[in-house]
């Protein structure tokens, strides 16, 4: 059992679309994944195929209240065939420690109890924010990857989740804990702020740097059409970007599973 999170620290990161191409990759491995959406503005629920025809019994904010249970709250992906799903709702955004006490180990203590059932990984997309629904996800996570556009105010997330990592999670909650890779969207290597910024990162980060995703139209439209783009085209310049990028984590993660 794997369990990734998928965390940017603020909205238009292109963790959502990340995680369903993450889904999607991992599936056609042949692996049974469940994703939980801990986004109350659910992108990652709509990228998987999830309308309002779906039928629903409980939801993302159930699981952490502990009023059901990860595999009870599970729903096929309508557009993943061997993915389930674990909808958000707006509820999330009205949860916190006063009104969840164990809300941020909760999950973490659930998956150990074998909240997870018969599926091999959980991959979580966590709030457009590094607040408490945040802290459940890197709290429950092995891996941890992080997301951002090549802009500045976007890139500048990530020293704020590392140091969140490291202050709130690492000592005590999940030693060890760390950005496992970072993930780079909207590079175009004309422009020399995204060269620069890519420079920044390999400089940081080193090889936990993926392979960076160039902008592309297809990617809102597959979101339009409640598909991962991989499903949506899978030849466009977007999909194969993904698989490029997303390609240590799979052979990483395969080889870790065979082991």
């Amino acid at each position: 059992m794997t369990v990734f999170a998928v965390a940017g620290g603020k909205g238009g990161t292109g963790k959502s679309t990340l995680a369903a191409e993450l889904t999607l990759a991992l599936t056609r491995q042949g692996r049974a994944v469940i994703g939980i959406d801990l986004d109350e503005q659910h992108h990652y629920t709509t990228r998987v195929g999830v309308t309002a025809a779906t039928e629903i019994y409980s939801v993302a904010a159930d699981v952490l209240k502990g009023t059901a249970t990860l595999t009870e709250a599970a729903v096929p992906a309508p557009a993943i065939p061997g993915a389930q799903v674990v909808v958000a709702t707006h509820e999330l955004g009205t949860l916190n420690p006063f009104s969840v006490p164990d809300l941020v180990t909760g999950l973490r203590d659930h998956l150990r109890a074998g909240g997870l059932g018969d599926a091999d990984d959980l991959i979580i997309d966590c709030p457009a924010s590094l607040e408490d629904v945040t802290l459940t996800a890197l709290a429950a996570a092995d891996i941890v990857i992080a997301t951002a556009m090549c802009e500045y105010d976007s890139y500048g997330e990530l020293p704020r989740l590392e140091q969140r990592i490291k202050s709130v999670i690492a000592p005590r909650v999940r030693p060890g804990a760390q950005i496992d890779y970072v993930a780079l969207g909207r590079f175009d290597k004309r422009r020399g702020m995204d060269r620069k910024i890519l420079e920044e990162a390999r400089a940081t980060y080193g090889e936990r740097v993926l392979a960076p995703i160039r902008q592309a139209t297809e990617v809102g439209k597959a979101f339009r059409a409640g598909q991962p783009v991989g499903l949506f085209k899978p030849s466009s310049t977007a999909s194969l970007d993904f698989v490029d990028s997303l390609g240590p984590i799979i052979r990483a993660h395969s080889s870790r599973s065979t082991s």
